[in-house]
């Protein structure tokens, strides 16, 4: 048996597991399936405009847990952001883009003078002392007031955007992602409401990047890693290990044997535009299009995140959401869908690997739980507490 603990993936669960790992004497060896580290966090610079551009869709960093926050900025200076969003409502010629998260503008220009009236009297009898509630509870409402706004809300953006995204229907979808994007009982256009928020300085794979330097640490690129699971113990091309934690889709450690667990995969249509009086720093940098009409669900223009203010072109990029094919090589699970089958299969496949000795689950596939990065850290602190920790 080797001595090193092996990580399959280098995204923001293996590369904080890893750092403290290897600062707790342990030899570490990161396999890594693409050509460069980070995951789903990498980015780059395009040469042609000088844009930092997230590769895989923009990440905004946002926490209120000390310990997370205080681990992040060991590996990195944040540049202070706080994310705008806005989203296009197809009302027929009244079709425009609305501030996100919905709030009491929304209202105000969805309700005529008299309504919006009656509904800031209804929302403060209502849900006293609250600064959020989520769609579902406003559709529950007793208030007729209150649930026509819901109503139409729910049926201009919630409803469409949640079937465009997953590609099933309101119903079946996770009451959690629903309760994701609040619905404000003020004017309130932050789309985070934690106390920190922001962007690394120089990028996500810098961040990485330093997390990852380290003597204890080596990473191996472009390596497709043959997994077997023989007498409870999970081997890794071949060779057993000291500990395998593994951070991608748990479903296919075990090839699938019990079904393919549901995830969303995403495809970017990157495009240049010239930074004018439409596009300028600091409006929204995030658009999203619930309708149908649009083939897309959202376009980003990262040249409007902070770090790079005085671009002449920037890129944006249009995302399409579509269903996951583990067999098809161009695309990657994004998202756990976690319907009731889903989850049937999860707890199949979570009872197996509690019996491999030798194996942790990790991350957001490996764990088929749909985390933020600062969630993502927390429970990576959690599991390095509980399996590795020698206090």
């Amino acid at each position: 048996m080797k001595n090193e603990i092996v990580i399959i993936g280098s995204g923001l669960t293996g590369s904080y597991l890893a750092r403290e790992l290897a600062e707790n004497g342990e030899k570490i060896l990161i396999f890594e399936k693409n050509n460069h580290i980070g995951g789903q966090l990498y980015d780059y610079i395009d040469k042609d405009t000088n844009c930092l551009v997230s590769k895989y869709g923009p990440h905004i960093f946002h926490t209120s847990n000390q310990q997370v926050w205080n681990w992040v900025r060991q590996y990195a200076d944040f540049e202070p952001y706080e994310l705008r969003n806005r989203t296009f409502l197809d009302l027929g010629e009244k079709s425009d883009f609305y501030e996100m998260p919905f709030g009491t503008h929304t209202a105000k220009k969805l309700l005529s003078k008299e309504e919006y009236n009656k509904y800031l009297e209804a929302i403060v009898e209502e849900y006293p002392g609250r600064i959020s509630v989520s769609v579902t509870e406003l559709l529950e409402s007793k208030s007729d007031i209150i649930k026509k706004f819901a109503n139409l809300i729910w049926e201009l953006n919630y409803k469409l955007y949640t079937s465009k995204q997953w590609g099933i229907s309101p119903e079946e979808v996770d009451p959690i992602v629903l309760k994701r994007v609040p619905v404000y009982l003020s004017h309130y256009n932050r789309y985070f409401t934690d106390t920190y928020e922001g962007i690394p300085k120089g990028g996500y794979t810098k961040f990485i990047e330093k997390i990852l330097n380290h003597k204890n640490i080596d990473i191996k690129l472009n390596v497709n890693s043959k997994i077997e699971i023989k007498n409870n113990i999970c081997f890794i091309n071949g060779e057993q290990y000291k500990k395998v934690i593994f951070t991608g889709p748990i479903d296919s450690l075990f090839n699938y044997k019990y079904g393919e667990l549901g995830y969303r995969s995403l495809k970017f249509e990157f495009f240049k535009e010239k930074m004018n009086s439409n596009l300028y720093f600091g409006m929204p940098s995030v658009d999203t299009y619930p309708s149908h009409k649009f083939k897309w669900t959202r376009i980003t223009h990262y040249g409007l995140l902070p770090l790079q203010k005085d671009l002449s072109y920037q890129i944006s990029a249009k995302e399409y959401s579509f269903k996951y094919n583990p067999y098809n090589k161009e695309n990657n699970p994004y998202y756990p869908i976690s319907t009731k089958e889903d989850k049937r299969l999860l707890s199949k496949y979570l009872e197996e690997s509690n019996n491999i000795n030798n194996l942790i689950l990790a991350g957001r596939l490996g764990t088929y739980k749909y985390y933020n990065m600062d969630k993502a850290i927390e429970e990576a602190m959690k599991l390095f507490k509980t399996k590795f920790s020698k206090e």
